[in-house]
């Protein structure tokens, strides 16, 4: 904690008021004109010649203005009257109990986020000893540096005109951090993610709750813990994401740069169990404070300060070690998440057809265009540096290959893979337990009956599943898979291969009993009637063996309604108390347009509508709607799949009869080309990345949550041929939302 003179120390920090700031005050004994009202009123402070959003050069001399129409009336004039203010006014509009509450009417309550992004960045260019240097310094929340104050008067012994002097006092307690860039190993910036501030001890055995939800007692001074098992509260995290030319982009460091930012925290006492029942006002201390900076590839510099004793109600600077950047190759992300956290808590970053680019790079792929039907381009290893944690894996009849695209086969079994990720989760093991940090999620499905819903694959898939079923008593008991349980805690899954299975139609039913087993997801013939197409009209859509599928000649989205979660239902007939809910749709038109198609016997056109914004809007709908389920649910019997996988159809009407194969403009082929040959991935990938990376950024803390399991194309990918992809800035927002909001978990945090 810097002085004045640049030395550690302790001195007077000015906290002004800026022109227009609102307060709510509160006294028991005032009378209210508004019969039925919350017994305080709002207002506003100015200053003569002040100016909106000016900064006071003198708090004696601002005052306050009511901001409703009318203030606090003196109720009798010889009771002594007891004043209570509270900075800011948001705070108490929100409370509903404020002011009403009998027994106790001077508790406010209120929320210290977890998550606190800046509300700007000022990017300043500064002399550094010569040298010129950018200096980012981010501008807080300052609604969060609350204030109260108290005072009694009695209106007869007091002159008509005086005023009631209120002098605020701070209740959260600022950490000013300041990060200064060493010089930099490798050429070029170093890209930033994020900063976690924790109340933790180095060896993590002392905790404090610096962030999370709180009552206060304006009359008494006491603050009291108002959560329940929520496993991270002794952190928070702020992102360093800033604007820029196309949106949000880690913040870089180049040589000496310098990144300075505020966050506040929650009122303390002293010990290792946050906030008690009845503290001592005059008690309340941070006792240890970690920070933790953490790369846009997932490597982190850790500082621990034991000892430090930040009292409650002051501002504390500190000055970061110069910082290097850290050295490692891998994202264990989930190392930072409280081992007692359930699974359901969490945002799990996936890749669709997780095996395409390795099994194209290697030339053994059957498709017509290997370039166009990539749906990776990293290998599952490069993924799982990165940070992907879950992976759909294709594979053949008897287990022997795993495949992808036009049934292309590989090389190497399901076994050989299961060995593989072992071998990745083992690279991820704690230095202090000796143990994985990490765990994966792996969907696996029958090739042949990948995303299709005709009966020609039954015989194939019923021999797929009796394979699969005589191997997994195997796999649990020498690959360290385990089924995959929503509330299970990370502690628990550390160090595993959490398995499901996804199936086709009515041939998947009933096959896997110790396996959560999503029925028919695979079933692209249902995918209208999911959107929410009235599949039933005849006048859109067809019937008999092709029921479900749109004709081709008339507007589907006159008959469409918007979707709800129950759209997305799936079950699972041997454990009918699992829900399974999975939004994925592939086959996406990017504009209003006539398409030609060529299938194996007949060509054609049609008129396709444009359909990238009912993705892009299935997408973060059903990211709300997962949100909402999870973020109170800790049973095992709800599991959430977000996919972004799909891609753009094309004209495909020239060349030879069936020469290209069933094309995707063809409207009622049932979705069985999926993997490039008549389709663009890429484009479509390009945008549906850069669309949600770009949500996940913008979502304000009140309306974060788990999401659950998130598959997508280009995994981790910075750019790929002409396109931007975003595949690594959506990525990291996905990992980044695992530590924007409370985490539950189970007791004994």
């Amino acid at each position: 904690m810097p002085g004045t003179d640049g030395k550690p120390g302790t001195w007077k920090y000015p906290l002004r008021w800026v022109y227009g700031d609102s307060i709510s005050i509160f006294s028991p004994q005032a009378s209210y004109p508004n019969d039925g009202g919350k017994g305080y009123a709002n207002y506003k402070i100015v200053w003569d010649g002040g100016q909106p959003n000016e900064t006071a050069t003198d708090n004696n001399t601002a005052f306050l203005v009511k901001m409703g129409e009318n203030g606090l009336h003196w109720g009798d004039l010889d009771e002594p009257h007891t004043f209570y203010a509270f900075y800011p006014k948001s705070f108490i509009d929100k409370d509903e109990s404020f002011g009403t509450d009998i027994e106790h009417p001077s508790i406010v309550k209120g929320e210290i986020p977890k998550y606190q992004p800046m509300v700007k960045w000022e990017k300043r260019t500064e002399d550094e000893n010569g040298t010129k240097i950018t200096h980012w310094v981010g501008r807080p929340n300052m609604e969060l540096c609350l204030m109260h104050a108290t005072t009694t008067v009695t209106p007869s012994q007091i002159g008509a005109d005086s005023p009631v002097q209120l002098d605020f006092k701070p209740l959260t307690t600022a950490v000013e951090v300041t990060l200064e860039a060493d010089k930099l190993e490798t050429s070029g910036a170093d890209q930033l993610q994020t900063l976690h501030v924790r109340g933790m001890s180095k060896d993590g055995t002392q905790k404090q709750s610096i962030s999370g939800n709180f009552s206060f007692d304006l009359n008494t001074g006491k603050a009291v813990s108002l959560d329940q098992d929520i496993t991270n509260d002794y952190e928070i995290t702020v992102p360093l994401w800033v604007e820029g030319t196309d949106g949000p982009e880690p913040l870089k460091l180049e040589d000496g740069d310098k990144v300075t930012l505020t966050v506040f925290l929650l009122p303390q006492e002293q010990g290792s169990t946050g906030l008690s029942e009845n503290p001592d006002p005059a008690n309340r201390t941070l006792t240890n404070l970690q920070l933790e900076v953490v790369n846009l590839q997932g490597a982190t510099r850790l500082k621990s300060y034991d000892g430090v004793d930040i009292p409650h109600g002051t501002k504390s600077q500190i000055i970061l070690p110069k910082y290097s950047p850290g050295i490692g190759s891998l994202n264990n992300w989930m190392s930072r998440i409280p081992s007692n956290t359930f699974v359901s808590q969490l945002t799990i970053p996936g890749a669709t057809d997780a095996f395409s680019g390795k099994i194209i790079t290697d030339q053994t792929y059957a498709g017509e265009n290997d370039e166009s039907d990539f749906t990776q381009t990293l290998s599952v290893q490069e993924q799982f540096n990165k940070g992907v944690r879950a992976f759909e894996i294709g594979t053949n009849r008897d287990l022997s290959s795993i495949a992808c695209g036009n049934n292309s086969q590989s090389n190497f079994s399901l076994e050989s893979v299961l060995d593989s990720l072992n071998t990745y989760l083992n690279y991820s093991k704690d230095e202090n337990t000796g143990k994985p940090s990490e765990f994966v999620v792996v969907t696996l499905y029958y090739l042949y009956a990948f995303e299709l819903g005709d009966i020609n694959s039954s015989q194939g898939y019923s021999k797929w599943a009796d394979n699969l079923n005589n191997k997994i008593a195997s796999l649990k008991a020498t690959k360290n898979v385990k089924a995959f349980s929503n509330n299970m805690t990370v502690g628990e899954a550390r160090g595993n291969i959490l398995l499901m299975i996804r199936t086709n139609g009515e041939e998947g039913v009933g096959k896997f009993s110790d396996i959560p087993t999503i029925e028919a997801w695979n079933n692209m013939k249902d995918k209208w009637k999911q959107r929410g197409y009235n599949v039933d009209n005849t006048t859109y859509f067809l019937t008999g063996d092709r029921y479900n599928q749109w004709n081709g000649s008339t507007n589907p989205n006159d008959v469409y309604t918007k979707p709800t979660l129950d759209n997305w239902h799936y079950s699972d007939s041997n454990n009918p108390n699992m829900s399974y809910y999975v939004q994925e749709w592939k086959r996406v038109c990017p504009k209003n347009a006539v398409y030609g198609y060529n299938k194996t016997l007949s060509k054609g056109s049609c008129t396709w509508y444009e359909s990238f914004t009912e993705k892009k809007n299935n997408v973060i709908d059903f990211f709300a709607m997962t949100k909402e389920r999870l973020q109170k649910a800790t049973s095992a019997n709800e599991i959430f799949i977000n996919s972004l996988g799909g891609f753009y159809i094309i004209n495909n009407a020239g060349g030879l009869l069936g020469a290209g194969g069933s094309s995707s403009a063809a409207p009622n082929s049932g979705e069985n080309s999926s993997y490039g040959r008549t389709g663009n991935i890429a484009s479509y990938s390009d945008n549906i990345n850069t669309e949600i990376y770009k949500h996940m950024q913008s979502v304000s803390y009140d309306q974060r949550g788990p999401v659950g399991i998130v598959y997508f194309n280009f995994a981790g990918v910075e750019g790929y041929d002409d396109f931007a992809m975003h595949g690594d800035y959506l990525l990291k927002t996905l990992i980044g939302n695992n530590f924007s909001f409370p985490l539950l978990g189970a007791s004994g945090k």
